[in-house]
């Protein structure tokens, strides 16, 4: 475990942070353990699983040169807003479906969440870091998201035994409606700190 302050976050970026983590709270408490639920609530098979995170990625991919673009021309956090809207609209979508199709489809979704959400993030942390601090600054936003979020799967998973698949899916929608309304009231573009 790392020591508290070498994960501690810079008093300029603390509530941008704590967004980040509470957003990577959220996510694993459902996302992360989804294609687990698939396959005890569906019976997926491995093979379909496989289609599905292929599918995601490939929609990651294919779409995070156009949306990098985006960032730079309408700046980080309308792309965290879209993404998370989008990442809102995925979620539900996992709790209304219950075929193959579906949730394929929604991969594409999911995949274009984090091909918004990455870039997004990475630039408005880097925006806001000393030039010469910046690799350590990501790396303490990573470390804190991990320390923040290690146990959200565990809860998720505790959620799926008790209610079903829609518990865990649900805590996620509404971690991330928290998300989207904290980056758009609390969240600003950074200015460069002067070195």
């Amino acid at each position: 475990m790392l020591p508290a302050e070498d994960i501690h976050p810079p008093t300029s970026l603390r509530t941008f942070y704590l967004v980040m983590a509470f957003d990577a709270f959220s996510w694993g408490l459902g996302a992360t353990i989804l294609y687990g639920m698939l396959v005890k609530t569906y019976g997926f098979t491995t093979f379909q699983i496989g289609i599905l995170w292929s599918i995601f990625n490939i929609s990651w991919v294919a779409t995070q040169l156009p949306i990098g673009r985006l960032v730079d021309k309408y700046g980080s956090k309308a792309l965290l807003l879209a993404s998370e809207t989008i990442g809102i609209l995925t979620i539900s979508g996992w709790l209304l479906s219950a075929r193959f199709l579906a949730f394929a489809t929604l991969a594409i979704f999911h995949g274009i969440v984090a091909a918004g959400w990455v870039p997004a993030m990475q630039t408005m942390l880097a925006s806001g870091a000393v030039s010469t601090e910046r690799g350590e600054v990501m790396g303490r936003l990573s470390a804190f998201q991990g320390s923040a979020g290690f146990s959200a799967p565990l809860i998720g998973g505790a959620l799926y035994d008790k209610f079903g698949f829609w518990a865990p899916l649900l805590a996620n929608l509404v971690g991330a409606l928290i998300v989207l309304f904290l980056i758009a009231v609390k969240i600003r573009e950074p200015r460069a700190p002067q070195p």
